[in-house]
């Protein structure tokens, strides 16, 4: 599967969607999307994400000194907010403005990661390999 079909079951359960349940799948999936597709693109430029780190993906974008590198990390970190909310805080309300914000900014980050990555494909992978020697890890 491609990890940009999440988006599509995303727009179909928003668009469909009548239940707090639908939204809250709607968020977690809207994150997965940009999860998979980044850990896609670095996988075949030859890194690894490190195996079950998956909450530390904004990290791999916090070693840069370039300021759009670290923008991303940051609104990946808002979407996984999103994420976690929609997953684990069930006692709280999540409505469907909640999903919505939550697949705008994953279309938004897919776009951005794809520009800022053609056009620094080096300074993104040394951020990433930063964080990774900064934590000692070892992909298995």
């Amino acid at each position: 599967m491609e990890a940009i079909k999440f988006l599509t079951i995303t727009a179909r359960k928003l668009k469909g969607g009548n239940q707090e349940s639908d939204w809250r799948s709607s968020a977690s999936r809207s994150y997965y999307a940009v999860f998979h597709y980044i850990r896609d693109v670095f996988q075949n430029s030859g890194l690894d994400l490190i195996k079950g780190d998956t909450h530390n993906l904004p990290q791999y974008f916090y070693c840069s000194s370039d300021i759009e590198i670290k923008t991303i990390g940051q609104n990946i970190q808002s979407l996984y907010r999103y994420r976690a909310r929609a997953d684990y805080e069930i006692k709280l309300e999540f409505m469907k403005n909640d999903s919505q914000k939550a697949y705008i900014l994953a279309e938004l980050l897919i776009e951005q990661f794809d520009k800022m990555f053609r056009a620094k494909k080096r300074e993104v992978i040394d951020s990433a390999q930063k964080f990774i020697s900064s934590k000692n890890f070892k992909n298995n």
